[in-house]
């Protein structure tokens, strides 16, 4: 795992030899990859350039499985003493009732997140620190969901997460999920 994140490193590093914006989305699948091939971890795995469909990314990876990539936010609540990792998700838009989301959410589409994660704030006194998060499956399916107070979201929370539905941004699912979830965190600093 060590050669793995030490030639990610590599390539972000590279990837900001030439630009300042941070490594998002199609760029991390392709830096993954990349980086699971040259570590000799890739073995026959399969990724599609462009192709950021939905559920997993890079299939069949040797101790891994069907890995979906993510880019994450890193917050540091200071207020409420905690550190949560808030993604996005699927658009539900197709799904008219919650049952049918939830149906939606239920079917397997990945084995493991590889999330990049970014703190705001470290970007803003300009340190390029990325937080590579590796954790299981997310099993919204299995939430309590309910409308949530302002009539048109609905939102669902567990001891490992809290999750909303946003009606005005294509019913895209946002998941902030509590760091004890993360199986392995790795601090990338460039």
């Amino acid at each position: 795992m060590e050669n793995l994140i030490e030639t990610i490193k590599k390539k972000i590093e590279i990837h900001h030899s030439l630009y300042d914006i941070p490594v998002a989305d199609l760029m991390w699948e392709e830096i993954l990859y990349k980086s699971l091939k040259d570590s000799d971890m890739a073995g026959d795995a399969e990724w599609q350039s462009g192709g950021h469909g939905i559920g997993a990314d890079i299939m069949n990876v040797p101790n891994f499985g069907d890995i979906s990539c993510k880019t994450g936010a890193w917050k540091e609540r200071t207020r409420i003493g905690d550190t949560v990792l808030v993604i996005n998700g699927s658009r539900t838009t197709k799904y008219p009732s919650i049952e049918e989301k939830i149906e939606f959410l239920s079917k397997k589409k990945e084995d493991v997140y590889f999330c990049l994660a970014r703190n705001l704030k470290d970007w803003k006194q300009n340190k390029k620190i990325y937080r590579l998060c590796i954790f299981p499956r997310l099993r919204h399916h299995e939430m309590k969901w309910k409308i949530a107070p302002n009539g048109r979201d609905w939102v669902a929370e567990n001891s490992e997460m809290k999750c909303k539905i946003t009606k005005n941004m294509s019913d895209q699912l946002w998941t902030e999920l509590q760091t004890k979830y993360i199986e392995s965190c790795h601090v990338i600093e460039i």
